[in-house]
C-alpha cells in the first residue's frame, strides 16, 4: 500500500480562491461530520472567516492576512495525513492559506512571484 501524498495546488486567480475556499468549506464540513475534531472546527471557523475577508472582491487588509494560521494549523493537526482523502484536503487547505497570506494581484500566482514580492506580500 502506498502512503498518501499531498498533492501541489496552485490557486492562480481571486475566482479561483473563492472556488477552492467554498470546495475546502464543503470538505472541512464533511470531515468533521464524518469524524470530529477540534482542529476541524477550528479550521472550519477560520475558513469562514477567510470567506468573510474576502466576499463581494474585498481584499484581506496585511494584518488580516498576517493573522491567518490555518497553515500552521493544518501542519500541526492533519499531517501526516492517513488516507488520500486526507491528503488531497491537506493540499487544498494549504493552497487556500498560501493564496490568502500573500493576496497577489488577480491573476497571479503566488509561487511564481519573485521572492522579494513574495516576502513583502507576507
Amino acid at each position: 500500500m502506498t502512503e498518501p501524498r499531498v498533492p501541489s495546488i496552485r490557486i492562480a486567480s481571486h475566482e479561483a480562491f473563492a472556488e477552492s475556499l467554498a470546495i475546502a468549506q464543503a470538505e472541512v464540513h464533511k470531515a468533521g461530520s464524518t469524524r470530529p475534531t477540534p482542529a476541524l472546527s477550528f479550521i472550519s471557523g477560520m475558513l469562514e472567516t477567510m470567506a468573510k475577508l474576502t466576499a463581494n472582491g474585498r481584499g484581506p487588509t496585511l494584518q488580516e492576512r498576517r493573522d491567518a494560521k490555518l497553515g500552521a494549523i493544518v501542519d500541526r493537526e492533519l499531517q501526516p495525513p492517513s488516507t488520500q482523502d486526507d491528503a488531497n484536503l491537506i493540499g487544498l487547505l494549504l493552497a487556500v492559506n498560501l493564496y490568502f497570506m500573500v493576496w497577489p494581484d488577480d491573476g497571479v500566482d503566488p509561487e511564481e512571484m519573485s521572492r522579494d514580492e513574495f516576502l513583502a506580500r507576507i
